[in-house]
């Protein structure tokens, strides 16, 4: 679970730690948990859309996703206006997708995992590419990673090695005998390294089309060799 950042932290701050939150395959309540954790009295409940939700009170906003339900969000005395500026009903739909094994939508993917700092690339049962962040995105265009990708092609690593090592993991996933394996790999230049985590998220059966494996990468620093000038 992702630690929140302090409430007197800029909004800005809480948005990456809102997508790690969606991304952890707890729901939507694993973001409620983070905007409760950082925003004293919030309080966040849910109610699907074939359900009749109670009256609003006052200091309360109503987020509705549509196909999914409404989120009531009460800060009853506080101002929410912060809280609204950032993409909520994006963040807490994904979720809700993601750990339901639904589709997803792109728009609120986008809005949910640009914002982290690190690349995201959400692939299917089969390991098809189904959606990226923009960090993701660029790794994705490197032809020294990964060969020619487009959504709904099965992903492939560029150097052998490392396309091996992505099979055997993504089979060890699926087949329910490991829940997430961490490698690295030389990165896209000489002198940069990547630290490379397979995970399994949602459903072992989700819908046709949903997410079942999401992979990140994160750049690792390299010291210089010892004998190198400084």
């Amino acid at each position: 679970m992702p630690q929140p950042p302090s409430a007197a932290g800029p909004q800005t701050a809480l948005a990456p730690a809102l997508g790690e939150a969606a991304l952890a395959s707890g729901g939507w309540q694993s973001v409620a948990s983070v905007l409760e954790a950082a925003t004293p009295g919030l309080s966040l409940r849910f109610c699907p859309r074939d359900q009749a939700h109670a009256p609003a009170q006052s200091g309360t906003h109503r987020l509705t996703a549509f196909g999914l339900g409404t989120w009531t969000l009460s800060l009853p005395g506080g101002d929410a206006a912060p809280l609204l500026s950032l993409p909520l009903l994006e963040t807490m739909g994904f979720a809700l997708r993601l750990a339901d094994g639904r589709p997803l939508d792109r728009a609120e993917t986008e809005a949910v995992l640009d914002p982290l700092p690190y690349a995201a690339i959400l692939l299917d049962g089969a390991c098809g590419l189904l959606l990226a962040n923009a960090a993701g995105e660029d790794y994705l265009h490197s032809r020294r990673l990964f060969r020619p990708t487009f959504g709904g092609a099965r992903l492939h690593l560029a150097r052998s090695a490392d396309e091996r090592t992505f099979e055997e993991a993504a089979a060890r996933i699926l087949d329910g005998i490991a829940r997430q394996t961490d490698w690295t790999l030389r990165g896209p230049a000489p002198d940069t390294r990547l630290a490379l985590s397979l995970r399994a998220v949602g459903p072992a059966r989700p819908t046709p089309g949903a997410a079942r494996l999401l992979l990140t990468l994160r750049a690792i620093a390299v010291a210089p060799p010892r004998n190198a000038p400084a």
